[in-house]
């Protein structure tokens, strides 16, 4: 409302956190035969989500827009570097296997 009526606005941050996001994409073209890890990619500590989009037998491809993504992670952390981190060990855990259409 003050920003609105042009009066200045006071913000007191109220999380001191950082998050990030990756997504999941298939590493060729082809047919989606699976995603795996996913149970372990779940138990890293600060993975808040592992989301899955793809089903098996779906066309992929290597990501030229939003739909070829086949899911995304996110994970929170103390420091960008702590994320940039946890993220790392989830990706290296999930597995998008392909075969060549």
């Amino acid at each position: 409302m003050r920003a609105a009526a042009g009066l200045p606005v006071y913000l007191e941050p109220t999380r001191s956190r950082h998050a990030g996001l990756r997504f999941l994409t298939a590493p060729g073209t082809g047919r989606l035969v699976s995603i795996t890890g996913i149970a372990a990619a779940e138990r890293v500590p600060g993975v808040l989500a592992v989301v899955t989009t793809g089903t098996p037998g779906r066309a992929v491809r290597p990501p030229m827009d939003a739909y070829d993504r086949l899911g995304h992670v996110i994970a929170v952390g103390d420091t960008p570097q702590e994320v940039e981190a946890t993220l790392d060990t989830v990706m290296a855990l999930v597995r998008v296997e392909t075969t060549a259409d």
